[in-house]
């Protein structure tokens, strides 16, 4: 999928980590969860998407700024957001620009949710 993708997550949070000065046992601590899991994110080893939002409001950012594409992870957007690009390349190359313009301005609204957990947002 066009959008989907876990690149960066681990480098963001590795340096954000490292600005801050915070290991991961500390950071494991603040949210609850263990160190191993921690290291395994930063290692790339499991999807962070769930405790993204623990683990932004712990290090005091917002979520995207550890993954960028975060509000768009809800499954049904996402699903729209594929119909969407599937949709203009189909379409002659200007209908394709005005479709895919349409599509970037709903993330950027999408974006402008404050930060909760995704089961939370209206």
């Amino acid at each position: 999928m066009r959008y989907h993708c876990d690149m960066g997550v681990k480098e963001n949070l590795k340096r954000i980590m490292d600005e801050r000065g915070i290991s991961q046992t500390e950071l494991a601590e603040m949210i609850g969860t263990s160190q191993q899991t921690i290291s395994k994110i930063i290692t790339g080893a499991t999807e962070a998407s769930r405790k993204l939002p623990k683990i932004a409001r712990a290090l005091g950012v917002p979520v995207t700024d550890l993954d960028p594409l975060y509000p768009i992870r809800d499954p049904a957007l996402e699903e729209r957001l594929e119909r969407i690009y599937e949709k203009a390349a189909k379409l002659p190359a200007s209908g394709a620009q005005a479709l895919e313009a349409h599509a970037d301005t709903l993330i950027q609204l999408y974006r402008q949710v404050p930060d909760q957990e995704p089961d939370q947002v209206d």
